[in-house]
């Protein structure tokens, strides 16, 4: 399908192009009439005029007949004049009986009928677009019984004048007549005699029962007369032969009733019997529109909006239009069009609304439902998902989470001069994505393979491994509290708390302040003054680790050098908030944050070259999160939650470790069905964005994390392999949450070699992938389907 631009023109319907014009007159009709089918013939040629005009049996109200077009362009296209004057009209047929209306202009000054061209809009699509007869009649149509039609005029000089007159000043006539109408007056045609089915002279007399849609309906003399009170339906004509059928459009199932064309008039007679009406077939006086071709119109969800029929011998134009965001035009399959656009249907077609979507409806567009739970605990796979899905517990979100998973190809989006791969959606309508590489194939695919082709960068999450801050995005450079390995002085002296009287620790055994005089170290006893005998010091050791230990000062405890190094309270009986007044977390980038906002700013950017585009605005402000609150769930005893660890002084046991927030959804048998990743962030200090005061992104861009990484495909269990999903590169590259502080070395989770979600130390040179997230509002170019070959292109305004 060749690619579609909308024109301009669909916009000239719009809610606000009506409310831009305010000339509006109304012409309403009434066509009424006392008694069952009761026709009066009447033709009245008016002047619009300010007022009410009443003709028995015709009720007329018409209003602000004049027309000023000033200011005219000379000359205009007829694209251009479909906005330059406008009147509107509204034809109402009060009445139950089908007449006539024809509108005539008549030029008191300025340009010739003859030098302009005019449209109709009737109904809301266009009918005619043309040049301004010498006659001036530029619409008649039929308007059947309680029918309203809305008509917009507009006027232009044609493309081919050639003089300067700008203006033309003129009224509208009008011109109403019944159906079916006599040149001269009759008062009524209930039963009336006709004339029909003749043969020479010879002719049968029918009688005139009524109208319907413009049309005179007969049935035959003696079947009316009888009607009545006749039961046996064999006295009706059970059969009809005709000798002239030009007349007749159709006759009822019953043979009972027959149906004449639009063109057939009454041309002399008196009804009576004695003398009853002769026809006309007067196809000169109004011509009786033969209909070759029906358009029907299907929106985006394959339901009819509208129909269109295409008359023969008459120049038609595509006339619906779609409300609807994104409404480019329509398609027959091969062709496009815009509203107005000739079309030269011979036959009956279908057009089908081509909607350019937002991106993410675009994609969502593809979702799945898998045929059994995903079990996020083993790797993706084609029977474990293969494809785009629903978060579960997201279904009911106003912006459920949408997730590729697995081997998939159809996600390659090309943003920003770079290639792209879409990970999942945000609850906020947005779309995430990885960086994959630069632009392959002339600058038209994304068919990047090697590792090396799909990070920016290698390197360090942060150059220092050796404290819990160390995992942080952004870091606490004030609070480092570096570990120490001693054994510890003979005799040393150690406790369950610690009291700070204002200079001094008191290293204690209860909260009795009782002394400890407990010379081991074990789960219960972690403070230490260090010195053999020593029970008070200005500053105390905590041990959390066998030999691995912090050094305490100023009164800390070790719920406040957790809370400094990480932004997580927990001890909820201590108010560390309230104990460190002004304390500023997250006051220094980490090495990673460093690189990755630098290659933003100088590639998605014009801060650096201000002759490149600056992509920021297309991207949305969501959160990246840096989960550094600790583990608290238990379950699986190999990966201790908090409680469990050596740093909780009560009870926490020397020989385990510090596991992160990450865990606490990593656990009992690792990811499961119900255990699925999460996208909630806990920790306010660890919602990375532009827009927060206290984990502050200098630009929109970020890292995946470990349950995004598990929703595309990695197993949520340790070291198996996966070399088939999508974020497969055969190389390592960092995710951006925490996985563990172990006896001195902070360590961060990362995407392996071999595709599954492992961890290692921050220090370590690892990939660059960054991550930004396309704001709802994006739209992709037409013709896309996602693949490497043929990916997304996001369109720019």
């Amino acid at each position: 399908m060749e690619e579609f631009e909308p024109k301009k023109k669909i916009k000239i319907f719009t809610k606000e192009f009506y409310i831009k014009y305010s000339y509006v007159f109304i012409i309403a009709i009434v066509l009424f009439i006392g008694t069952s089918f009761g026709l009066t013939f009447f033709t009245q040629n008016l002047k619009i005029a300010t007022g009410s005009l009443t003709t028995a049996p015709l009720n007329i109200t018409l209003s602000n007949n004049s027309i000023n077009a000033t200011g005219l362009s000379v000359p205009t296209t007829n694209q251009e004049g479909l906005s330059e004057y406008v009147k509107t009209l509204t034809i109402t047929n009060n009445g139950t009986t089908d007449g006539i209306v024809k509108l005539t202009l008549d030029r008191t000054s300025g340009l010739n009928l003859t030098d302009m061209s005019y449209a109709l809009i009737v109904n809301g699509g266009i009918q005619v677009i043309d040049n301004v007869p010498s006659d001036g009649v530029i619409f008649e149509t039929a308007i059947m019984g309680n029918e309203v039609i809305e008509v917009e005029l507009r006027l232009w000089p044609k493309t081919t004048y050639t003089g300067s007159e700008t203006t033309f000043v003129g009224e509208i006539d009008s011109e109403i007549r019944y159906l079916g109408e006599k040149a001269s007056n009759q008062s009524n045609l209930t039963n009336a005699y006709v004339n029909f089915n003749c043969q020479g002279n010879n002719c049968e007399t029918w009688r005139i029962v009524g109208t319907q849609s413009g049309r005179l309906i007969l049935t035959r003399d003696e079947d009316l007369e009888g009607a009545t009170n006749r039961t046996d339906s064999g006295k009706y004509n059970s059969s009809l032969t005709f000798n002239d059928n030009s007349m007749i459009t159709s006759v009822s199932t019953d043979n009972k009733n027959v149906y004449l064309a639009k063109t057939v008039k009454i041309e002399s007679g008196e009804e009576t019997q004695a003398n009853p009406y002769t026809l006309i077939n007067s196809i000169e006086r109004e011509p009786d529109k033969k209909i070759i071709a029906t358009i029907t119109y299907k929106d985006n969800n394959n339901t009819t909006v509208g129909t269109q029929y295409i008359y023969h011998n008459e120049t038609n134009y595509i006339s619906q239009e779609l409300s609807d965001s994104g409404f480019q035009g329509w398609t027959d399959g091969t062709n496009n069009y815009s509203l107005g656009d000739v079309v030269n249907f011979t036959s009956d077609t279908i057009l089908d609304a081509v909607i350019q979507m937002s991106a993410i409806s675009t994609i969502t567009a593809n979702a799945i439902t898998p045929t059994n739970p995903i079990n996020f605990a083993n790797e993706s796979s084609s029977s474990n998902g293969e494809g785009l899905y629903i978060l579960p517990g997201t279904e009911s979100n106003t912006n459920p989470i949408y997730y590729y998973r697995g081997a998939v190809t159809n996600n390659n989006v090309i943003f920003g001069d770079y290639c792209w791969q879409m990970v999942r959606t945000t609850d906020t309508g947005g779309i995430k994505m990885i960086y994959n590489g630069v632009i392959t194939g002339n600058g038209e695919t994304c068919e990047n393979t090697a590792h090396a082709d799909r990070i920016i960068s290698s390197s360090s999450f942060n150059s220092q491994y050796n404290t819990v801050t160390d995992v942080g995005y952004m870091k606490n450079n004030n609070a480092r509290y570096t570990p120490t390995s001693a054994a510890g002085e003979t005799g040393a002296v150690y406790g369950k708390k610690v009291e700070w009287d204002g200079n001094n620790y008191l290293v204690i055994e209860d909260t009795a302040n009782t002394a400890s005089t407990n010379t081991t170290k074990d789960n219960y006893h972690h403070y230490t003054c260090g010195t053999a005998g020593t029970t008070s010091c200005p500053s105390v050791r905590y041990y959390y680790y066998n030999n691995y230990y912090i050094t305490l000062t100023s009164g800390d405890f070790v719920e406040d050098a957790i809370y400094k190094m990480t932004g997580s309270i927990v001890n909820q009986d201590i108010d560390v908030v309230t104990r460190n007044p002004g304390y500023v977390l997250n006051n220094a980038d980490s090495t990673i944050k460093t690189a990755i906002e630098s290659w933003f700013r100088t590639n998605l950017t014009n801060e650096v070259d201000n002759t490149k585009r600056n992509f920021v605005s297309y991207l949305e402000d969501t959160v990246y999160c840096n989960d550094r609150g600790v583990k608290t769930v238990s379950g699986n005893t190999s990966y201790p939650t908090y409680q469990e660890s050596g740093w909780n002084p009560s009870g926490g046991d020397l020989t385990k470790y510090l596991y992160f927030g990450t865990w606490d959804r990593n656990i009992n048998n690792w990811y499961s069905t119900s255990n699925v990743p999460s996208t909630a962030c806990p920790n306010e200090t660890d919602r990375f964005s532009v827009g927060s005061s206290v984990a502050h992104l200098n630009y929109p861009v970020g890292l995946l994390t470990a349950d995004e990484i598990v929703m595309a495909g990695a197993s949520g269990n340790s070291n198996t392999s996966n070399n088939t999903y999508y974020l497969y590169t055969g190389g390592y590259y960092w995710s951006l949450s925490p996985n563990a502080f172990r006896n001195g070395s902070a360590s961060e989770f990362y995407v392996s070699g071999n595709g599954y979600l492992g961890g290692s130390y921050v220090d370590y040179a690892v990939g660059l992938r960054p991550v930004i997230s396309l704001n709802s509002t994006v739209e992709f170019e037409t013709g896309g389907d996602g693949t490497p070959t043929n990916p997304y292109v996001v369109k720019y305004e």
